[in-house]
């Protein structure tokens, strides 16, 4: 497929797949309708990223300014949920006045969330932005698309989806695996794990954007980059609920214990975190075992080998054995067959003494 059909397929795909969300987000703006809803923005978002140079920039920018609204004031509401959620978890009681102040942040957010859904809906941006996400005229052999702290993607219009594929991706997943020994390396800032946990998302989505071309094993990688994901945001929970409780007024022993327990859970899913890097992910041969399967040439469709149908080799549907039509069967025979005749023993054995002898 060439490349700026691929962008198109992907990006109206993951647009369809984001009014819904927000649309069921501003119905029901319930925990996880905002979490389903941040990540529908996030994969839309990073196809833009991605594919920005095969599409109208101007509308890019634009499309960008609208849902950097809404995840900010989605990302406010989401904080205050995982917050809620970890805080009671540690054992602190759901009547503190702690929560009762985050319950009631979270009601605001809340209103000024489902206003931004509002106003985006007004956009209508299924039917607004859908013919911008069209392929524009390429103006060269060649375009450059630069991935947001990332390294630059070159997106060769000459050449098909696949090839363009084999030659971006293995550069992201050795830039990947240099941000994450930097991360995993003793000493580093929760700042710099959160930098990394980032890095996680937009390499996460970005593999996703080519599923439809490594299939069911690529699937399998992407689950490794969620895991890491996910351990780094449980540390950067942790983090972020600290900090919120050292500003809380009061007396600062009724908050004591809580803010010990997340100190130390955050320190055990750091060291968590490192074990798995180092021993999994990152173990001997992981790198190289990344590229060659991001770079290596995707086999023909079965569809045509042998010229059996792809949806049978797919498993879309049952492979029947083909069985040529029976041959009509001749009704049987009422009696013996015309001209035949019961033979004795003797006159067999005498027929057989006339039978001619060769020499």
């Amino acid at each position: 497929m060439p490349p700026a059909r691929f962008a198109a397929v992907s990006l109206a795909t993951r647009l369809t797949k984001l009014v819904e969300e927000a649309e069921r987000c501003a119905a029901t703006p319930d925990p996880d309708a905002v979490h389903d809803l941040r990540v529908a923005i996030r994969r839309f978002s990073q196809a833009l990223r991605i594919f920005r140079t095969l599409v109208d920039a101007k509308a890019v920018k634009q499309m960008r300014r609208a849902l950097k609204r809404v995840m900010d004031a989605a990302a406010a509401v989401r904080d205050l949920d995982v917050g809620m959620e970890r805080l009671i978890g540690e054992g602190l009681p759901p009547e503190h006045a702690v929560l009762d102040r985050m319950r009631s942040e979270r009601r605001r957010g809340e209103m000024a969330l489902c206003g931004w859904l509002l106003l985006l809906q007004s956009e209508e941006p299924e039917s607004a932005w859908r013919p911008c996400l069209e392929a524009r005229p390429a103006k060269g052999a060649g375009a450059r698309a630069r991935v947001k702290k990332s390294r630059t993607v070159d997106w060769n219009v000459a050449i098909n989806t696949g090839a363009n594929a084999r030659h971006a991706l293995p550069g992201l997943a050795q830039e990947f695996f240099a941000l994450g020994r930097a991360a995993a390396a003793p000493g580093a800032s929760p700042a710099e794990l959160h930098a990394f946990r980032l890095a996680a998302k937009r390499f996460r989505y970005t593999l996703e954007l080519f599923l439809p071309l490594y299939g069911p094993r690529l699937a399998g990688r992407v689950d490794q980059v969620r895991k890491i994901q996910s351990l780094l945001g449980d540390r950067q929970d942790c983090v972020v609920l600290g900090e919120r409780l050292k500003k809380e007024d009061g007396p600062p022993a009724a908050l004591h214990a809580t803010l010990q327990k997340l100190n130390a859970d955050g320190s055990a899913i750091e060291e968590k975190f490192r074990r798995h890097w180092h021993g999994t992910f990152d173990a001997a041969g992981e790198e190289a075992a990344w590229t060659r399967y991001l770079s290596r040439r995707q086999p023909a469709p079965r569809s045509a080998l042998g010229g059996v149908p792809a949806r049978l080799l797919s498993g879309t549907a049952p492979m029947r054995p083909q069985i040529s039509a029976p041959l009509p069967m001749q009704p049987a025979a009422s009696g013996p067959p015309e001209n035949s005749k019961r033979t004795s023993p003797r006159r067999r054995a005498l027929d057989l003494e006339r039978l001619p002898i060769h020499k």
